[in-house]
């Protein structure tokens, strides 16, 4: 399992999953095996099917996890979309890209939301495992930044000149924060409001 899937999975499986079909596939599964009603056989008479049905079994719940994976990733898409998330970002469109003002992009490749960051000597491309929209109207984003090995939350608002600005930004697995309340924590400067480029 990749790292990737690993974080889909801690962040969204656990909440999609139709739980209740896989008890009952669990419970026709189990039922059969176990049965009293199945005639007293040798134990390679039964370990045979008793072995397929475990492989079938395990088939479906494969199949199942894989549909889950495949519905979480277009609802990450669909919640950024309609947000208007999606393009290319800028505190200046017309600005030389530089190693520190690039443009961050957000854009779907087969049905998965990808955050992919351009600078003047390195690029990157980094999956959103999570995008929620609140209720205050941000929108918080959880991106599996694989460069770096690290996953980040990030809590981005819009203005209503449809500008976004980042209001904070931490490290999941150390609960470390480099923005907060729309500062850098090293240095206490707003973070900067960006523009959709065309």
């Amino acid at each position: 399992m990749t790292g990737e899937r690993e974080v889909l999975l801690h962040f969204q499986i656990d909440q999609q999953i139709p739980w209740g079909r896989c008890i009952s596939l669990y419970k026709l599964f189990t039922s059969t095996i176990f049965s009293e009603s199945i005639p007293r056989m040798p134990i390679w008479s039964r370990v045979v099917p008793m072995l397929a049905r475990a492989s079938l079994f395990a088939g479906i719940l494969a199949g199942i996890l894989a549909i889950t994976e495949t519905s979480v990733a277009q609802t990450i898409a669909e919640t950024a979309s309609k947000w208007g998330l999606l393009g290319t970002w800028r505190v200046n469109c017309g600005n030389p890209v530089t190693d520190s003002d690039g443009p961050l992009i957000y854009v779907v490749r087969a049905k998965k939301l990808f955050h992919d960051r351009v600078f003047s000597k390195n690029k990157d491309s980094s999956q959103v495992v999570s995008a929620k929209a609140n209720p205050d109207g941000s929108l918080e984003l959880v991106i599996n930044f694989t460069s770096i090995k690290q996953v980040r939350q990030i809590t981005l608002i819009k203005d209503s000149d449809g500008r976004i600005q980042a209001t904070s930004s931490k490290n999941n697995d150390t609960d470390e924060y480099t923005v907060l309340n729309g500062k850098f924590k090293a240095n206490g400067a707003a973070t900067p409001k960006q523009t959709r480029c065309p």
